[in-house]
């Protein structure tokens, strides 16, 4: 092994980056506990984190390594590491131009790939100070609560821990960019209220809500967001007094149209309906956002009087408490569409003491469901409105609540049922191997078994990462518990995948489908 060399300031690199190549400068990114030293990681132009000044390098056998060895001492590169069997070999660059050097060992004759040394993590739980008393995360009981009644965050960063392409706006009262739970994670945005590009919060409220929906997680400090990677952009349109205005509030949404966001939380309360708001709702919809908004803590009723949660285009979340009970203050109605632990929920310290603060509020659960919003947008990058509404359901836990509340179904105190993030990542997981049917074809369910009851079985379809139904009623059954219901795949679907879910419902025995294999419904 030759020796490792620490300073490389002449050769091809040199001159490259004497042209203006290279990244300007090493980027902190999350910091983690699986290096001695986190300050030793940055993040790549594509979002990936990775070891500063080391790059891996394949060649193409061992006759080609001595003439490669000469190439990088030309370049001024040490080898500091080797995989044999591989034919790996781990290099020293200068920092602040592994991308650069990656490339150019590229074009090297002898060299199979040049990629970064990227970062990854072991598995298990969190190492944040207070990730245990998180109920909303994992409810093991620690709060006196009901073991379950919780987002099954655990299992559904098995799946998906977020990606920082996708870009979660938060209109609220601000942000603070210093606090350890989001440098490095955040965009500029901009602060509606004040007129500037300086939306650093002046009430703990945007604080709270942005460290529920995506603090940084596995970093040995605070708390764990629901989406660990997302990029946040704050847009203050609440002022210091934890109020806002209209309009406001519409550039605010205007704002998320234009730059865009891809999930948008709106933990607002008691906006009047208003035609500047149905239009700047409706704009963001159309630009591709998904709206994520509280159903209001009024209690009976309110979720069809406060906005902009009241709009039939946002996605309403109301709260629960740590045994699945529907808090008194939630609101309900209509237009409810989901709920999520909002009561004592364990957040950020909006100041930057490794400690945490207790959230309660519609405002608390909202940023929970924007959280899995951002972990599906992650899974599935071509995730609409519409289709995350249906992932959302499809995980959603029904019938966990009060009995006099919770019906089978949706109901106007819990909507479709509490939010459980690794049900909605995994709902299009199926048992057993997919078939693609084509455009046209006859989709047929039979059942043996289950309790007729006037629910529906919903296939659903995977369409370019966004899912939509084939409903089949299966609400009558003949005396031996037979019963078949049909759907024709809908134009423009060809080749998609079918996925069985149930709301409802409980099917016992095999089910089985043209086009599909026989798969089991618990």
């Amino acid at each position: 092994m030759r020796p490792l060399v620490t300073s490389c300031s002449h050769g091809l690199l040199a001159c490259v980056l004497a042209a203006g190549g290279g990244r300007a400068s090493a980027v902190p990114g999350v910091q983690s506990r699986d290096r001695p030293d986190p300050s030793s990681i940055a993040v790549a132009s594509d979002g990936r984190r990775f070891v500063i000044s080391e790059v891996i390098v394949g060649y193409t056998s061992p006759q080609d390594l001595g003439a490669l060895q000469a190439s990088l001492e030309r370049l001024g590169f040490a080898i500091c590491g080797e995989i044999p069997r591989l034919q790996a070999l781990k290099l020293r660059v200068p920092t602040a131009a592994e991308e650069t050097a990656a490339a150019l060992l590229r074009a090297l004759p002898g060299v199979r790939y040049a990629e970064l040394d990227a970062v990854g993590a072991g598995g298990g739980v969190p190492d944040d100070t207070y990730f245990p008393r998180q109920y909303h995360l994992d409810n093991t009981g620690q709060s006196g609560g009901t073991r379950g009644a919780d987002i099954e965050a655990l299992a559904a960063w098995s799946i998906q821990t977020g990606d920082p392409s996708v870009v979660l706006a938060v209109l609220d009262t601000g942000i603070d960019f210093f606090h350890p739970e989001f440098i490095g994670r955040t965009r500029q945005g901009y602060d509606f209220v004040n007129e500037d590009a300086d939306p650093t919060a002046d009430h703990p409220h945007g604080v709270w809500v942005t460290g529920l929906a995506a603090a940084s997680t596995h970093n040995a400090f605070g708390v764990a967001g629901v989406d660990r990677a997302c990029t946040i952009l704050p847009v203050k349109v609440l002022n210091q007094s934890n109020g806002g205005t209209t309009f406001d509030l519409a550039q605010g949404l205007d704002f998320c149209a234009a730059f865009p966001a891809h999930v948008v939380n709106l933990s607002l309360i008691n906006y009047p309906e208003s035609d500047l708001l149905k239009d700047a709702v409706q704009a963001a919809r159309d630009a591709g956002c998904i709206l994520v908004a509280c159903a209001g803590n009024g209690g009976i009723g309110d979720a069809e009087r406060s906005w902009p949660g009241a709009s039939p285009k946002t996605i309403s979340i109301g709260a629960t408490d740590d045994d699945d009970a529907r808090a008194g203050f939630s609101g309900t109605g209509k237009t409810l569409d989901f709920v999520a632990p909002g009561v004592d929920c364990v957040t950020v310290e909006d100041d930057h003491r490794d400690d945490f603060d207790l959230f309660t509020g519609c405002s608390a659960a909202t940023p929970v469901a924007s959280g899995i919003t951002c972990l599906l947008k992650a899974r599935f990058p071509k995730l609409t409105h519409r289709g995350a509404h249906a992932l959302l359901r499809a995980g959603a836990e029904d019938q966990v609540g009060k009995a006099s509340e919770d019906l089978p179904g949706w109901d106007e105190y819990h909507g479709y049922g509490r939010l459980n993030a690794a049900r909605s990542l995994d709902a299009l997981g199926l048992e057993g191997a997919p078939k693609r049917p084509g455009e046209g074809d006859l989709v047929r369910l039979t059942t043996h078994g289950g309790q007729p009851g006037g629910a529906v079985v919903l296939f659903i379809v995977e369409v370019d990462g966004a899912p939509v139904w084939i409903a089949l009623d299966l609400s009558t059954f003949d005396a031996d518990g037979l019963h078949s219901a049909g759907g024709t795949v809908p134009p423009g679907l060809t080749g998609v995948e079918f996925g069985l879910r149930s709301f409802g419902f409980a099917l016992s025995g095999s089910v089985r489908a043209s086009n599909l294999e026989t798969i089991a419904v618990q």
